[in-house]
């Protein structure tokens, strides 16, 4: 029984991560209408932002997440004005081809630069803690990890669905010609969604990289489990996005316990093409 709750415990705390991950492409997506396929590479940016600010400057990876999200948030709205912007004016495949090209460019900067090696954050402030009730143990970076990531999904949810500037977002992400005629410059929300979605996920980075080593390829995992999660919830939906982060979190830890951790990911898949083929709109996206 205990082994069931603990397997449990790490479902809620690796779906806490993954949702803040999903929550920050499914903004890109709903405003924009544009898969970034680079999201994974977004994560792997903000880590190595965190080990960078950990290694040279002292930093702790929790006082490092500013450090992350401006990063990323950066990264992610000059991504936008200097090679998405310019193909939303092309076909969809150019959009595709362009943040594709983008994941590439990214992969390769940073094997450059820090070559291909696994690096980890040695002294992390909650490296040795941890909480313990009962038989249930809760490492500090995990949990840290999932109180943090929840904080943050709730705050984006908080800023969308009840701030002036949230609401002319959504205003835009249903019809930018509509917003723009209310004055609402459209490339503006486009670029204030892209450093959403950025800082959100230079966040989920820095938690990430507490106690996950970092290295040219980490973001690969991320990017498409956040795709699968955002297709599960119904791209666009935030909500959707934070209950399917809740559920591949599950799946993942429960197929790893119960059977062989190396075909977790085919049970995540699986459910996938189980929601694709029988509700393609996702848990709350719209038909």
């Amino acid at each position: 029984m205990s082994d069931l709750i603990q397997t449990f415990v790490n479902g809620l705390m690796l779906g806490s991560v993954l949702a803040l991950v999903a929550v920050g492409l499914t903004v890109i997506y709903g405003v924009v209408d544009i898969v970034n396929f680079a999201h994974g590479e977004f994560v792997m940016a903000g880590m190595y932002a965190t080990f960078v600010a950990s290694s040279q400057f002292g930093f702790d990876p929790l006082l490092a997440m500013p450090v992350s999200a401006a990063v990323v948030g950066l990264i992610g709205v000059l991504s936008f004005f200097t090679f998405v912007r310019p193909a939303m004016r092309g076909t969809l495949l150019s959009q595709i081809f362009v943040t594709f090209g983008l994941m590439i460019f990214m992969r390769g900067v940073a094997q450059t630069l820090f070559g291909s090696n696994f690096e980890t954050i040695q002294g992390a402030w909650l490296s040795s803690q941890r909480i313990t009730i009962g038989d249930i143990v809760m490492p500090g970076p995990q949990l840290a990890a999932a109180v943090g990531s929840l904080v943050c999904t709730g705050a984006i949810g908080w800023f969308i669905y009840r701030t002036t500037t949230g609401k002319a977002l959504q205003a835009t992400s249903q019809d930018p010609d509509a917003a723009l005629m209310m004055g609402i410059n459209p490339n503006k929300m486009f670029g204030l969604a892209w450093l959403i979605g950025g800082a959100s996920t230079g966040v989920a980075a820095a938690l990430v990289a507490n106690y996950q080593p970092v290295h040219p390829n980490v973001g690969l995992a991320f990017g498409l489990t956040a795709f699968v999660i955002v297709a599960l919830g119904g791209f666009g939906s935030i909500g959707g996005a934070f209950l399917a982060a809740f559920a591949v979190g599950m799946l993942e830890n429960f197929s790893a316990f119960y059977g062989d951790s190396a075909y977790k990911q085919v049970w995540i898949f699986g459910l996938f093409i189980l929601v694709m083929l029988f509700r393609p709109q996702g848990l709350l996206g719209r038909a």
